[in-house]
């Protein structure tokens, strides 16, 4: 049958439903009935039916998405053109203005919204990507699904209680698993009360304690500790003076030959870790060094998956460390600092080392460890004929955007730049006579019993002679 324009839907005899939309004429579009006609919005989630008999106003009824179940009704006027109106401001307020979750009903809804790919990520966390990583989202739609979906998909998002959660937990196997699946679901929650999918008072259901695990992980057994400590250095961990000069002497390309002569006495004789060399700026030396101090502030890290910036040095607090005028192998280290100190401030005047660090890469930044291995150390310790190893063995690599372990050839140094830390500490210990304390306070280590251990040794001497001056003390007071 034909639909044909009607005027008044209120006083038609049919059974039809009129369709509002903009610039578009009301039409019929079902057969023939006795009742009255509702009016539909262009998204078909609002209705309004006429008055019933012995009322005045127009009642508007509001769907949910799937326009299957009523979530709110309203009154709109008791005019055609009030209820029109009226109808239209809804159906506006519910496609522009309306959070995600304001009418969704079940648990499903909140999962897939959750991990949905194309929903902002880390809104509060302008710092971070605005999407997950390829591992991450993994990771998330792997505890969802396996933990989180069989005990919440099915259930109303108005009953959510913390039983629902402790059933999450309670299927958790390990205690890892239970802390994981803990903070993936806090985030559900938050963002579900974030976009009105849940209430503000069921923001503390994770917060449910479940039994603890049995650890699946052998029992401990503590062994004795020997009297020679096993993180005592061996004395083929630590290069040679005489690698460490051939080192100094083979300048890379595109690095001035005295300029690498010092990096290397300053790794190696002058208590630096690599990244804090790079951070050494003017103030932190011209400020000490005449006394023999340089100022240890600041390191220079690079995150995988940031910039590199500065931090404090590693153990979080600065130091001092004491520069020796000359090195073991005859190089003036205290006079090349102080050289090198006064040229980054004139760099830095003209605008060519912005830092004003003392060791700055051919642009004026500062230096990373990747970069200074491949540009300097590695052309560097192959022309010092430094010895290599070679390996077979796992290694992490970013395949398709996605870190995995393959079985891969590698070629390292057997002395690597850190080693250039060693053999400061075996130079403190056996040509400047330095004690752990010393050591430990020039270097920046944070334990003092570390590097007795590491550098010194705890041997059976040692507790002899402790042994022996308790007895000797035990004698003097004794009446």
């Amino acid at each position: 049958m034909n639909s044909r324009p009607i005027a008044t839907p209120a006083l038609s005899r049919r059974r039809d439903r009129v369709v509002i939309g903009p610039g578009a004429e009301t039409r019929l579009t079902r057969p023939a009935s006795p009742t009255v006609v509702p009016l539909v919005s262009p998204s078909g989630r609002v209705r309004a039916t006429p008055p019933p008999a012995g009322t005045r106003y127009w009642r508007l009824t509001v769907l949910d998405p799937t326009c299957r179940f009523r979530i709110h009704q309203t009154t709109g006027g008791t005019s055609l053109e009030s209820a029109v109106q009226r109808l239209r401001d809804l159906d506006r307020q519910l496609v522009t203005h309306s959070p995600a979750g304001a009418h969704a009903t079940m648990g499903v809804e909140l999962l897939d919204y959750f991990l949905d790919d194309t929903r902002p990520k880390n809104l509060g966390h302008p710092d971070r990507p605005a999407r997950w990583s390829t591992s991450y989202a993994d990771q998330n739609r792997y505890l969802i699904n396996r933990y989180l979906r069989p005990h919440l998909a099915r259930v109303a998002l108005a009953a959510w209680a913390p039983g629902h959660a402790y059933a999450v937990l309670n299927g958790c196997p390990t205690n890892y698993l239970v802390d994981k699946v803990r903070r993936t679901l806090s985030s559900v929650i938050s963002l579900g009360i974030a976009n009105s999918f849940l209430r503000p008072d069921q923001r503390e259901l994770h917060r449910v304690a479940v039994p603890l695990r049995p650890e699946l992980r052998p029992e401990r057994h503590p062994r004795t500790r020997q009297p020679d400590a096993i993180m005592l250095l061996r004395p083929d961990e630590v290069p040679s003076t005489e690698q460490v000069a051939r080192l100094a002497a083979a300048a890379p390309p595109g690095l001035a030959p005295v300029l690498w002569a010092g990096i290397v006495n300053a790794l190696a004789y002058g208590g630096f870790r690599i990244g804090e060399l790079f951070a050494l700026d003017v103030e932190s030396v011209l400020d000490d060094l005449p006394t023999g101090l340089v100022a240890v502030r600041h390191q220079v890290i690079e995150p995988r998956s940031a910039p590199k910036r500065l931090t404090a040095p590693k153990n979080g607090f600065a130091r001092l460390t004491a520069i020796c005028n000359t090195t073991p192998i005859g190089f003036p280290l205290r006079e090349w600092i102080d050289h090198r100190a006064h040229v980054a401030a004139a760099e830095r005047t003209a605008g060519r080392n912005r830092a004003g660090v003392l060791v700055a890469t051919p642009r004026g930044t500062w230096w990373t460890r990747s970069n200074f291995r491949s540009r300097c150390f590695n052309p560097a310790a192959t022309a010092a004929d430094w010895e290599q190893l070679t390996w077979h063995g796992p290694v992490r690599r970013r395949v398709a955007g996605r870190w995995v372990t393959v079985q891969t050839e590698r070629h390292d140094w057997r002395h690597p730049v850190h080693a250039l830390r060693h053999h400061y500490a075996c130079a403190a210990r056996d040509v400047w006579g330095w004690t752990g304390a010393e050591l430990c306070l020039n270097g920046g280590w944070a334990d003092e019993a570390f590097v007795i251990s590491r550098y010194y040794g705890s041997t059976a001497e040692t507790y002899r002679h402790a042994v022996e001056k308790q007895s000797g003390v035990a004698r003097s007071v004794t009446p």
